[in-house]
């Protein structure tokens, strides 16, 4: 099964507004007396915190029974993740922070409104979803969360769809992710190229204007609300920019590897901004501002529901290694778009010949060696 979020949002009028506020604030009251006791007690355990919370919150709190239940787990999950510094510092909640809402907590009526639990009794609201997740929320499962962001009320559920029948290959699409190029794949296609960089750059220069323009007002005395809701809203639109190109190019690279029958092969990120190096100020903004493993993750939940098998390999020396000779050397990459093998002479751009190599190494991962080597890649 392929798990995706799907999220809808809620119409809802000022009384239903006021309401599920006051039931967010509620909630979050108990999480921060929650984190409390555990943080005194030093207990991230579901069971025990319930044992020793369970009772006390319930004739402190007037909240129904299972939003309890379900703030002592969060509380716990919260503790749990800090790992090994969990009990360094208490953990807390904001007023408004999302909560979880289970099978007792909100039920669906159809697809357009949902009826969820509150400090008021049940609310019955419309709720409105995208085209692509219209589509699939039938297929939810698990729990679900309320959100507040920006003023409005968002329904949050996790979805699972059935994976695509997986069909034999007949070879390697290797995929490389760039500084300059979001991706680029081992049969010569380059995607996201100039758009995002101009595109990046720009509300990098839209947020510095803003920035310099808070100090300035700060310096001054003066109210700065409104430098830093424009602050708020070039991030906002870079964020869903970015989402929404990387959606396209993941669909874009999954479909092209279908079509030909092939796996898609990418490199194990792990580490990549420690490993990269660049040169340049911009090229620095571009590494080190970019969110490469969401294409990634983006390009793998794709493939599985499209039937599309996905191999990662280790990135060791895919941007040195000559794909028609092999030989290796930290020279070959001139700069960052520029590749030249200093044995044979070999040419082409740096990104491309990392695709190829990545795609060579899932080919022997993969028990699919071309009889002529790496080359038949390229030929």
């Amino acid at each position: 099964m392929v798990q995706l979020t799907a999220r809808g949002k809620l119409i809802v009028d000022e009384e239903q507004r006021q309401i599920l506020l006051e039931t967010m604030e509620f909630v979050n009251q108990v999480r921060n007396y929650l984190s409390e006791i555990a943080f005194r007690e030093r207990v991230a355990n579901k069971v025990k915190l319930q044992k020793l919370s369970y009772r006390e919150v319930r004739e402190r709190f007037s909240v129904p029974a299972q939003y309890v239940v379900r703030a002592i787990a969060s509380v716990c999950n919260a503790y749990k993740s800090k790992k090994k510094d969990r009990w360094k510092e208490k953990v807390e909640f904001r007023p408004h922070a999302s909560i979880d809402l289970d099978q007792r907590l909100i039920s669906f009526k159809g697809i357009d409104r949902v009826s969820i639990n509150t400090v008021r009794g049940r609310l019955v609201i419309p709720v409105v979803w995208g085209e692509y997740f219209r589509e699939r929320v039938a297929f939810r499962r698990g729990h679900s969360k309320l959100i507040y962001k920006d003023g409005e009320f968002y329904i949050a559920v996790v979805v699972e769809l059935p994976e695509g029948a997986v069909e034999p290959t007949g070879g390697c699409l290797g995929v490389d992710a760039g500084i300059k190029n979001m991706a680029v794949d081992s049969f010569g296609n380059f995607y996201g190229k100039e758009e995002i960089i101009k595109k990046r750059l720009h509300y990098r220069e839209k947020r510095r204007e803003l920035q310099k323009k808070l100090a300035q007002k700060k310096k001054e005395g003066k109210d700065t609300r409104s430098v830093r809701r424009a602050l708020k809203r070039i991030r906002k639109k870079e964020r869903n920019f970015v989402r929404a190109k990387s959606h396209e190019i993941a669909k874009d690279i999954v479909l092209f590897a279908k079509a030909l029958s092939l796996a898609i092969v990418m490199e194990n990120l792990k580490g990549i901004r420690e490993r990269t190096t660049a040169k340049g100020k911009q090229n620095r903004y571009l590494l080190h501002s970019w969110n490469f493993r969401l294409l990634q993750s983006l390009i793998s939940y794709k493939a599985k529901l499209y039937g599309v098998p996905i191999v990662f390999v280790e990135p060791q020396n895919t941007s040195r290694t000559c794909p028609i000779c092999g030989h290796i050397s930290k020279n070959n990459r001139k700069t960052q778009e520029k590749f030249k093998c200093e044995f044979c002479g070999f040419e082409e751009h740096a990104d491309f010949v990392g695709a190829v190599n990545i795609a060579f190494k899932g080919l022997q991962s993969t028990s699919l060696m071309p009889p002529r080597g790496v080359s038949s890649l390229i030929n």
